[in-house]
């Protein structure tokens, strides 16, 4: 009815695409998000809230498709739009800055990863309460990776924290608690205590 060129047209591409990541089928979504970014571009362009939230997204999708080169590259380029835009101060800056903190650490760059978590944990600090669930995600994302370094009483600490907050705000069966206890056991193992 609206034609192809249209804004609510290119947002329900990019929804549906959204929904098909969630649903595991990224071969699916890929064509659709990279449509919907174009489109977004086109019509609203590069540095529009709307297009930076389809180019994390984006990142997202060539992350889980194993293509992580251009996965970093993308989310580089969104996390630097938007600190232009916005300071790095609103939570659609701090979803593409924690994915490619985990993403850097994954591939091993723990240094890059560190400095981002930590600014990451910064910015949030100025606006959110310590007990958010963002700043319980990102806390526990960030000791994940104070774990790899070896940072063990840190890791430990932030491990513990987080994990309080976010079995209290999602439930113990929460995916984001299991994971959370998943890597409390990792932690101990690595540092010799696996009794605890």
């Amino acid at each position: 009815i609206l034609g192809n060129e249209h804004v609510s047209t290119i947002a329900s591409t990019g929804n549906l695409g959204v929904t098909l990541i969630s649903l595991g089928k990224l071969d699916e979504a890929e064509p659709l998000i990279a449509e919907a970014l174009a489109g977004n571009r086109r019509l609203l362009g590069n540095e529009h809230a709307k297009t930076l939230i389809m180019m994390a997204n984006q990142a997202y999708l060539l992350e889980e498709l194993g293509r992580g080169d251009e996965a970093e590259a993308l989310y580089r380029e969104t996390i630097d739009l938007r600190r232009r835009a916005t300071g790095g101060r609103d939570p659609e800056t701090w979803a593409p800055m924690n994915n490619l903190a985990t993403l850097y650490q994954r591939r091993g760059k723990l240094q890059e990863a560190d400095a981002l978590f930590s600014e990451l944990l910064e910015l949030c600090g100025k606006s959110l309460p310590p007990d958010h669930p963002y700043a319980a995600i990102f806390t526990n994302n960030y000791a994940d990776c104070l774990t790899d370094q070896g940072r063990f009483d840190e890791a430990e600490r932030m491990l513990l924290a987080s994990q309080q907050t976010l079995e209290a705000k999602f439930g113990k069966d929460h995916a984001r608690s299991v994971k959370g206890r998943a890597r409390l056991i990792r932690l101990y193992e690595a540092n010799g205590h696996p009794e605890r």
